[in-house]
């Protein structure tokens, strides 16, 4: 699905995180800019660290870090719901919650 410029979109999902780690991110859900998802021409990524927080970035390594949450919004062995609300726009805007609240 492509998305035109000024468009507006919010996902709603439940994360059920089982899985620790001690480097590096896990992807919850990209945004990409076209069909191209690896190298550096991947787009805006939400993730989760090794800590628990939420890291919104673009590029396959992360290389621009937008924001990050504080440490543990996301914990082991339980359900989580994340809402994300993305404006693609010249100047965009991501909005993250987690179980209601913003981070």
């Amino acid at each position: 699905m492509s998305f035109p410029i000024n468009q507006t979109i919010v996902v709603g999902f439940g994360f059920y995180c089982n899985n620790s780690f001690t480097s590096g991110y896990m992807d919850l859900i990209n945004f990409n800019n076209g069909p191209n998802v690896s190298g550096s021409n991947t787009g805006l990524r939400i993730c989760r660290t090794p800590n628990g927080s939420i890291v919104a970035g673009y590029g396959s390594t992360l290389a621009t870090e937008f924001d990050r949450s504080e440490a543990g919004v996301i914990s082991l062995y339980s359900w989580t719901y994340i809402e994300i609300k993305v404006s693609f726009a010249a100047a965009g805007t991501v909005e993250v919650k987690v179980n209601g609240n913003e981070v």
